[in-house]
């Protein structure tokens, strides 16, 4: 697969994930249909669904305990900081 295409399925793979949280049958059979038109394995897909499953157990999570929002902003932020200091 050439990379335009491997960027391609890659591409189409990643808004699967979002889909699958949202639960929208449309937007997840259409997602998985152009991704895998563009080369993405089932493997693939299945990792993009995998990282939906974590993203929104961490939302559930976070949401649930009421963290504080600008705490959370705050060591984002600093946790981009520090990467970006590393990648300089």
């Amino acid at each position: 697969m050439g990379d335009l295409q491997a960027h391609r399925a890659r591409r189409d793979a990643d808004p699967q994930h979002l889909h699958a949280e949202t639960k929208c049958h449309y937007c997840s059979l259409f997602h998985t249909e152009a991704a895998k038109l563009f080369g993405a394995t089932d493997e693939e897909i299945q990792e993009a669904v995998h990282y939906a499953k974590a993203s929104l157990g961490w939302s559930a999570y976070i949401n649930g305990m009421q963290e504080d929002y600008d705490q959370f902003k705050a060591e984002l932020q600093q946790v981009g900081d520090y990467i970006r200091s590393k990648a300089a």
